[in-house]
């Protein structure tokens, strides 16, 4: 998981229909449910995993995105560094500065590629892996989350989830930070064993749900994973490269 600057855009659906388009009526049937496709305020507990600055002219419409994401990070509990500029200006402005001055102070961290505590939710089959975590939604379009946080010294995994089916837990060679006994898994509050990390430090443990219960089936082999499914959707059809070969028909 990496960063990069967003540009202006809508963040959710709702609040942007009623204050750019005047629109008051809800969306006809279940097409709420389709919302998450493109609404940001849904991912906003994600930040958690990464360092985010946002910035806004103080008189641009389109900071009514970043308020919304502002209210929707404070709800999963994170404080959202929050740049407000001058506008209109010409050229740089102090918050513009100001925004630059801490992106180059998080860049000069680099990235931590083993965090102690993982969180994220997606709404989606087919982006389902963060760090150290991969895993299966329960179903497409409706949310699923992991909150996995590993104990170096304790050797253990405490790990909440929500809307998952099943998961895997896993550190690529050379990054397991705990030691070479059976690692201790808790998961929604149940106790369960995990292997031990290998030789070359890489670790991996699949669990997965059965009925109201979590279970640990051994792997397949030491790299085996949950792999993500795909959506089977329509909208699945444009996430990756594609090219349309028409033929045009005889008169």
């Amino acid at each position: 998981m990496g960063g990069g600057p967003a540009g202006a855009g809508f963040s959710e659906t709702a609040g942007f229909l009623k204050g750019f388009q005047h629109e008051t009526c809800g969306p006809p049937g279940g097409k709420e449910r389709l919302w998450s496709w493109y609404d940001a305020t849904g991912y906003a507990a994600n930040l958690f995993n990464l360092p985010t600055v946002a910035y806004s002219g103080e008189k641009d419409r389109q900071k009514q995105a970043a308020d919304m994401m502002e209210q929707a990070a404070a709800q999963a509990g994170i404080r959202l560094a929050y740049v407000i500029g001058p506008t209109p200006s010409i050229g740089l402005n102090p918050g513009q500065i100001e925004v630059d001055r801490r992106i180059d102070a998080i860049a000069a961290q680099g990235r931590n590629p083993v965090p102690r505590q993982v969180k994220f939710t997606t709404f989606t089959l087919r982006y389902n892996e963060a760090f150290c975590a991969r895993w299966t939604p329960h179903e497409h379009w409706r949310p699923a989350r992991i909150d996995a946080e590993f104990d170096a010294v304790e050797n253990s995994f405490r790990v909440g989830t929500g809307g998952l089916t099943a998961f895997t837990l896993a550190f690529a060679p050379g990054n397991t930070p705990g030691s070479h006994r059976a690692a201790k898994v808790m998961v929604d509050g149940q106790s369960l064993e995990a292997p031990k990390a290998f030789s070359d430090r890489s670790f991996a443990a699949h669990f997965r749900k059965e009925g109201e219960r979590w279970v640990s089936p051994p792997p397949s082999n030491p790299r085996a994973g949950e792999t993500p499914r795909a959506p089977g959707t329509i909208d699945d059809a444009f996430m990756d490269s594609f090219m349309f070969v028409g033929r045009r028909g005889r008169r």
